[in-house]
């Protein structure tokens, strides 16, 4: 079964350093930053919006 785990909160209180020791402990997992897909289209994938979603 596959599970996601969304992590929020404010700045600074350490969502990306939990995340990336998630992404090392547990196994076939991904890691996906929502900053980047912010500003994605989803009608519209080009050179600037692929390389986020790969």
């Amino acid at each position: 079964m596959k599970k996601l785990i969304f992590i929020c909160g404010a700045n600074g209180i350490g969502k990306t350093t939990i995340s990336r020791q998630l992404l090392y402990n547990i196994e076939d997992s991904a890691y996906v930053d929502s900053d980047a897909l912010r500003m994605i289209n989803p009608n519209v994938l080009d050179d600037r919006t692929i390389p986020s979603v790969r």
